[in-house]
């Protein structure tokens, strides 16, 4: 239902800027809300793409672990 979609987002926005240490933060929404790829984003912040890829994948492992209750 919308209701349920707007709790979702809602839980997300929570997670992200309540839980997400800055920098990795930073990268994911560049990542998501930007629709900047990988490459672009560590062109940005003057970081290796391994760098940008590392910390996407502990945004998401952290994302995953809070909102877990919602999968």
């Amino acid at each position: 239902t919308e209701h349920e979609l707007s709790e979702l987002k809602e839980a997300i926005w929570s997670a992200v800027n309540e839980h997400l240490p800055d920098k990795c933060r930073e990268i994911f929404l560049l990542s998501r809300n930007e629709k900047k790829n990988n490459q672009e984003i560590a062109e940005l912040l003057n970081l290796s793409k391994r760098t940008v890829e590392n910390q996407l994948y502990r945004a998401l492992k952290i994302l995953r672990k809070i909102l877990k209750n919602y999968m």
